[in-house]
């Protein structure tokens, strides 16, 4: 559905059931793009605040053997926040749009984060 809105330039649905649990599972993948596609350090991580039209979050961390499981609490090396509109075709691999990417904010290790913003799609 949202592939159609987007080619039609029509936003909508962003905030139903199925959006959350969309997200839900793409934040549940976010391990994949820290470790594979980042290749974050050990100990480093990452938190994406998806922040309208609903608010959730997801973090990850990376371990010494270069893997990455997902985890909660801990204060991130970066954060990258938006709305779920910018951050649901980044993540799902629809897009690389700078448009999109413009719609984030990172904070934290500006080094991490510009590699995040490039390999962040959890799709393998």
């Amino acid at each position: 559905e949202q592939d159609i809105r987007a080619a039609v330039g029509i936003q909508g649905n962003l905030d139903n059931l199925g959006a959350l649990i969309s997200a839900r599972s793409l934040l549940g993948m976010l391990p994949y793009a820290w470790s594979k596609n980042v290749q974050a350090p050990a100990g480093s991580s990452v938190e994406i605040r998806i922040t309208s039209p609903f608010e959730m979050s997801g973090q990850a961390i990376s371990d010494a053997e270069g893997r990455a499981a997902v985890t909660s609490g801990v204060t991130a090396d970066v954060v990258v926040s938006g709305p779920w509109s910018a951050l649901l075709p980044l993540l799902a691999g629809r897009s690389k749009s700078s448009e999109l990417i413009a719609q984030l904010e990172v904070t934290g290790n500006q080094d991490l984060g510009s590699r995040f913003l490039a390999g962040m799609d959890v799709t393998p």
